[in-house]
């Protein structure tokens, strides 16, 4: 794939966005993303980027137009390497083929946790989150829902995925290093639970040392295919004799 492919969202200017010179697009980027993953998304400024890159700011707006649209190119960074992650299985049911979207988006969410809040508050519309779109809508449309009924299924799980990782991250770059990692969390939770007065909060009492015993992936895939089973149920309705195993 060239840099040109690699850099370009539509509504850019060809000419400013790819101009070659020694620093190119894909490396502002890749550099980007990498100081995210060091420093958490406030540590990104273009300031900073420009020292990592040995390079002034300046340099860079050659390249990239504002901070706005380098978090765009980091978004559709993440997309494209949640779609080479993709592991498609021949013959794969449409559930096998949404749940290998959301695990390879979480997949890719967990290597990049810095970043993992800009799909929350960025709208997906480069090249390859497009690509990655596409194959969700068409494993839907494959299973027979309608036009509707993909759009809600996409949303719900491209949400629930991306509010998941950024919920369960482990150590972020904005995280003290004296600060428990999500699972030591999850069980330092379950200890204080079984401290719970058992007379007010039985339930709570009862319920601590499963609570503390969970881990991310688990309750990630319990989420998953709970609402696999609801647009299974939905499915139903609209194509009875489709056998969705």
């Amino acid at each position: 794939m060239t840099t040109q492919e690699r850099g370009e969202l539509p509504w850019w200017s060809k000419s400013r966005v790819l101009r070659q010179r020694t620093l190119t697009a894909e490396r502002i980027v890749e550099t980007a993303l990498e100081l995210v993953d060091r420093d958490g998304l406030d540590g990104l400024s273009m300031r900073r980027l420009g020292t990592d890159l040995g390079s002034g700011a300046t340099s860079i707006y050659w390249h990239v137009p504002n901070k706005d649209a380098l978090l765009d190119l980091i978004v559709d960074r993440l997309m494209e390497e949640a779609v080479d992650v993709m592991r498609h299985e021949p013959g794969s049911t449409w559930r096998a083929e949404l749940a290998a979207h959301a695990v390879a988006l979480r997949t890719v969410l967990e290597r990049h946790t810095g970043a993992a809040t800009l799909l929350g508050s960025r709208v997906p519309v480069g090249p390859h989150a497009l690509r990655f779109m596409e194959g969700v809508l068409a494993a839907l449309a494959d299973a027979g829902f309608g036009g509707r009924q993909r759009a809600l299924a996409y949303a719900a799980l491209a949400g629930y995925t991306i509010g998941q990782a950024v919920l369960q991250s482990r150590r972020t770059p904005t995280t003290t290093p004296d600060r428990p990692t999500q699972g030591d969390q999850t069980q330092r939770l379950g200890s204080l639970l079984k401290d719970a007065p058992r007379g007010r909060f039985p339930h709570v009492f009862e319920g601590a040392p499963d609570i503390a015993a969970l881990t991310d992936e688990e309750a990630f895939d319990y989420g998953l295919q709970r609402m696999l089973d609801g647009l299974e149920a939905e499915l139903r309705p609209v194509n009875p004799r489709r056998r969705p195993f």
